[in-house]
C-alpha cells in the first residue's frame, strides 16, 4: 500500500508529467493540508521510481520528468479503493478527500464501488459522532459535533451525486 504522500504524487502524475520541484509546488497549492518538506517528496520520488510506480525522465542536467506507470496507475487504483474507516475518516481528513480526489481517476465501475463503500463509513462517522456527544448540544463539543455532522452529511450529498454519476455511465455503457 501506498503512503498518503505518494498517493498524491501519483494522483498528481495521472496525464501530466512533472518535475520533483513541480509536484512540491502543487502539494502546496493544493486544497490538503500537508506540512511535509521538499525533502519528503524527493524521497518519495526516489522511492517510487526504484519500486516501479513511476519513472523519471531527465529533462537537462540537474532536472528530472516523472510519469506515472501501470504499477503506478495500480496502486493508485487499490489506494482510491480501500475504504477509510469512519473513525480514520474522522481523524484523517486529509486522508479522506485525496481518496475520492483519487478515485476520480477510476472507471465507472471501480467508482461506483469507491464512493458507496466511502459512503457507508461517513454514515458510520456521523453514527460516532452522535454517539459521543454531549447532551448538551449548546456545549463547545456539543456545537463542533453538530458542525462536524452538517460538513458529513454534504459529503453524503456529494457522494449521491458522484455515485448517481457513475450508474448513469454504467447505465449507458
Amino acid at each position: 500500500m501506498v503512503t498518503q504522500v505518494e498517493a498524491g504524487i501519483l494522483g498528481l502524475l495521472l496525464g501530466y508529467r512533472k518535475t520533483g520541484y513541480e509536484l512540491v509546488q502543487d502539494f502546496r497549492g493544493s486544497i490538503f493540508y500537508w506540512s511535509g518538506s521538499q525533502s519528503t517528496v524527493y524521497a518519495a520520488l526516489q522511492r517510487m521510481e526504484d519500486d516501479g510506480l513511476i519513472a523519471g525522465y531527465s529533462r537537462g542536467a540537474r532536472s528530472t520528468e516523472y510519469t506515472i506507470t501501470e504499477d503506478g496507475k495500480q496502486a493508485l487504483t487499490e489506494f482510491a479503493l480501500e475504504p477509510l474507516s469512519g473513525e480514520k475518516l474522522l481523524s484523517q481528513p486529509d486522508l479522506y478527500r485525496m481518496k475520492l480526489r483519487t478515485a476520480s481517476a477510476l472507471d465507472a465501475k471501480q467508482r461506483l464501488d469507491c464512493y458507496r463503500a466511502q459512503r457507508a463509513q461517513v454514515v458510520r462517522a456521523i453514527g460516532l459522532i452522535q454517539l459521543n456527544m454531549p447532551s448538551d448540544s449548546k456545549a463547545f463539543s456539543g456545537r463542533l459535533g453538530l458542525l462536524c455532522i452538517r460538513q458529513l452529511q454534504e459529503d453524503i450529498s456529494f457522494l449521491d451525486t458522484v455515485i448517481a454519476e457513475a450508474e448513469s455511465e454504467i447505465a449507458s455503457e
